[in-house]
């Protein structure tokens, strides 16, 4: 009986739609160095980023699409002693502060990226990292939103992670190459397929209180703040009842049987409705 609870749960979940937050994601553009694609512009004019691949020794294919970004880190022996590449694109929609917003991107390394500078060739082959700014203008960089590990890898790894921003209204994401340490290297990262959507919604039709620590509340994956909740009964009754839901209703002392839910989100002005049953 427990494992049919628990084969209907998994299949009685619903999920709302999501809203792509940039253009151009896998970087299209022609592919040639010290240019960025359509939708994506650096902020520092010490160095462009490239459109890759084919140029500098890079030749890994895409993994979505025909092209993406390289972005480099430099050390110089004069001042300012170190170039990290950066570029910056407007997202469709800000960043609301305290929503969950899922950020997916391909990132791999190039070992035989270089560059011939008066008959010396320069290796630019180092790992490095990606870190990722929020800004409410552009090329600003006001909150770090995420950072990749140190990539070494020559195939590109997928990353994935829910991130919630402090700051409100972020409309500018900004790329920054940076070194693994703290001193500068000659390095480089390459970027593909990037996704940012708000984390999806996904409402239960069913959940089972019954104090086994699964399932045991009407849990809500990637809701929002400001999101009031109201469960009634057939009969009409109110069952539940809160202005910011946080996911901890267990059902209280009402028994198994089907109810109805109101989800609205006040900050987006949205409504969800539909029926969770409580199995006990």
């Amino acid at each position: 009986m427990k494992n049919l609870v628990l084969l209907l749960f998994v299949c009685m979940f619903q999920q709302s739609g999501w809203a792509q937050l940039v253009n151009n994601k896998s970087f299209e553009g022609a592919n040639r160095p010290n240019r960025s694609p359509a939708f994506w512009y650096p902020c520092s004019s010490e160095s462009t980023p490239d459109t890759q691949p084919f140029s500098y020794g890079v030749t890994l294919p895409a993994d979505d699409g025909k092209t993406y970004m390289g972005i480099v880190t430099r050390s110089l022996p004069v001042e300012p002693f170190e170039v990290r590449e950066d570029m910056e694109t407007r997202l469709n929609l800000p960043m609301i502060a305290g929503f969950p917003y899922l950020i997916s991107i391909s990132l791999a390394h190039a070992d035989d990226m270089g560059y011939d500078d008066n008959n010396t060739f320069i290796w630019v082959n180092r790992p490095i990292k990606l870190t990722v700014y929020g800004g409410t203008e552009s090329c600003l960089t006001e909150e770090l939103l995420w950072q990749s590990p140190l990539v070494d890898n020559k195939e590109w790894i997928r990353f994935e992670e829910v991130i919630r921003p402090e700051m409100d209204n972020l409309r500018y994401l900004v790329f920054v190459a940076t070194p693994g340490g703290n001193r500068a290297t000659n390095g480089n990262i390459l970027i593909d397929n990037f996704d940012l959507i708000e984390e999806p919604l996904i409402i239960p039709s069913a959940f089972t209180p019954n104090g086994d620590g699964f399932n045991d509340q009407f849990f809500i994956k990637g809701i929002k703040p400001s999101s009031s909740l109201k469960v009634v009964s057939r009969d009409g009754d109110m069952a539940f009842e809160t202005e910011d839901y946080q996911n901890d209703w267990a059902g209280g002392d009402w028994p198994s049987g089907v109810y109805f839910y109101t989800l609205t989100n006040s900050i987006k002005g949205k409504t969800w409705k539909g029926e969770v049953s409580i199995i006990r």
